[in-house]
């Protein structure tokens, strides 16, 4: 690496800068580190620059409820990620499965990511799998997303229902969200159930919103797993998935459900209910 403080050039770190290169772009192409990029740059009047183009477009996504947000704030309670990556900024990350990748893209374009869907592919009890993700950095939503749903860092075993402030009416998008991020539709014939898992206190939450919007149907236990000491299942078995998952759907669209599960919940009303209660499968 050269002797970046005596050597560099500070009009060739901006020259780069303003071409549209990354900080750590410049860092390699220099031979200098990340941060020294980042105080020449901020020390010569670029820092609200630098901001702009460290954050995602749409960073007030999650500022607000609606179903949008209420939605994908759902979702990214299940599979989402909080954390600091190397270089200390403020990282967002979704990983599916390879199979779900167009919910990445979706996500992609509603928050204007420059960043692209990436694949990746990783051995998992023996076996490879694979997967897709986006990442990104925005200050903003990941404040966001802890003040206005509760979601933070390292959740799987911590995770508490959104604050109260949340309206009532998005309350079945944010579920929906989870469900399909940590939630299964069994298309079993012979045994109807759609199912969540998660912590006792959150689950908790989505059994009480059930039974108050949908006053009918049953009020299962929330059980421990067998596998794990702090994750919990909740399960509803029978007809009554038609009526909760009628609630879920209602007025949603491919924006805020994952195309996958809900072809599942179409195919197995079709054929239950028959032709007068029949959905399309997209």
């Amino acid at each position: 690496m050269r002797e970046y403080k005596e050597n560099i050039s500070k009009k060739e770190v901006i020259g780069l800068f303003l071409n549209g290169k990354s900080m750590r772009s410049i860092a390699k192409i220099v031979g200098c580190s990340y941060p020294y990029v980042f105080k020449i740059l901020k020390n010569n009047g670029y820092k609200d620059n630098i901001q702009k183009k460290e954050i995602t477009t749409n960073d007030s996504f999650f500022a607000n409820y609606n179903k949008l947000s209420c939605y994908w704030a759902g979702f990214f309670a299940a599979d989402g990620n909080l954390f600091k990556d190397r270089d200390g900024g403020s990282a967002i990350k979704i990983e599916l499965s390879v199979i779900d990748c167009d919910h990445l893209f979706i996500f992609k374009k509603l928050l204007n990511l420059s960043q692209d869907v990436k694949f990746r592919e990783r051995i998992s009890f023996g076996k490879k799998h694979q997967y897709s993700y986006v990442q990104f950095r925005s200050a903003k939503i990941m404040r966001d997303l802890i003040l206005n749903f509760n979601i933070v860092a390292k959740k799987s075993l911590i995770l508490i229902p959104p604050p109260l402030s949340i309206d009532e009416k998005y309350v079945k998008d944010y579920i929906r969200g989870y469900l399909d991020g940590d939630g299964c539709i069994c298309d079993d014939i012979n045994r109807f159930r759609i199912s969540f898992v998660g912590t006792k206190s959150f689950l908790e939450w989505i059994k009480e919103k059930i039974k108050i919007n949908l006053y009918d149907i049953t009020n299962p236990s929330v059980n421990k797993k067998t596998d794990c000491e702090y994750t919990y299942s909740l399960e509803y078995t029978g007809m009554q998935i038609f009526t909760i998952l009628d609630w879920l759907y209602e007025d949603s669209d491919n924006n805020m459900r994952l195309l996958r599960k809900y072809n599942v919940y179409a195919k197995l009303k079709n054929e239950v209910l028959g032709h007068t209660h029949s959905l399309p499968i997209l």
